[in-house]
């Protein structure tokens, strides 16, 4: 079942020697409890990141200005290799595409049904309209449970089928780096266990980067492959898999 496709127009200038999907150079962040000072982090061009210890709006403003959103205090942000915040406004909403960004509070058009929120991204983006596009979304709304909320508006869903809806949505953007801000206390194992595998598969077919930032993440460890663990100002990292874990039946009793 093919639930993603490959659709980049641009591509990344051939000049430069591009080895992070995203860089944090001596960046600073106000009102940080958890974390250093001034950061300094990289993300591979298809690694999974888990950066684990901060409440959700520390996480939220973290992975709000890995996404261009929120501007550090000091310090640079790079995305494969280029600083984009320096862009003209049009070239950074043109990179902006590649980027796909979950927050704490996620947010979908009131005024639009899920269907057409979900397909916004190719309407949007690409100026295609729904019988252009190359993908039929059936697929990917079946896997995130949604079929029977298509033609819902975002005010009536349940919180967690909202947050599987903007999940398609971004999914559908085609994002070579996904970012997600996590309220663990709003997810359940329900929700965990159906949008885990469809991102894994995304990560795993479409060679992306991912990075989760959230409190607890243990019930990532078995997707992720590097651990970057915040106490205070001081982080430490692990690898994984091969970090000890609590097992996956615990964290998802579905499973």
């Amino acid at each position: 079942m093919k639930l993603f496709w490959n659709r980049h127009q641009e591509s990344l200038a051939t000049d430069l020697d591009i080895t992070w999907s995203l860089e944090f150079y001596q960046v600073e962040l106000p009102e940080m409890a958890n974390g250093p000072k001034s950061w300094d982090l990289r993300l591979g061009l298809t690694e999974f990141l888990l950066l684990e210890g901060q409440n959700p709006v520390e996480a939220d403003m973290v992975m709000r200005c890995a996404a261009t959103l929120l501007p550090p205090a000091a310090g640079k942000v790079f995305h494969w290799g280029l600083d984009l915040r320096s862009l003209a406004r049009e070239d950074l909403f043109r990179w902006r595409r590649r980027i796909g960004f979950v927050a704490v509070n996620p947010v979908l058009l009131d005024r639009l049904t899920v269907r057409q929120n979900l397909t916004l991204a190719w309407r949007y983006h690409a100026g295609w309209s729904g019988e252009e596009s190359p993908l039929d979304p059936e697929p990917l709304m079946e896997e995130l449970h949604l079929t029977d909320y298509l033609d819902c508006h975002p005010r009536t869903l349940p919180p967690e089928v909202h947050l599987l809806a903007v999940w398609g949505r971004e999914f559908l953007k085609n994002p070579r780096l996904i970012l997600w801000a996590v309220n663990l206390q709003e997810l359940s194992n329900a929700t965990l266990g159906t949008l885990l595998p469809v991102l894994a598969r995304y990560h795993r077919e479409q060679h992306v980067a991912v990075c989760i930032a959230g409190s607890d993440l243990a019930f990532a460890y078995p997707w992720g492959q590097r651990l970057v663990r915040l106490s205070g100002d001081s982080m430490s990292t692990h690898a994984l898999p091969g970090l000890e874990t609590r097992p996956l039946t615990a964290s998802l009793t579905i499973f």
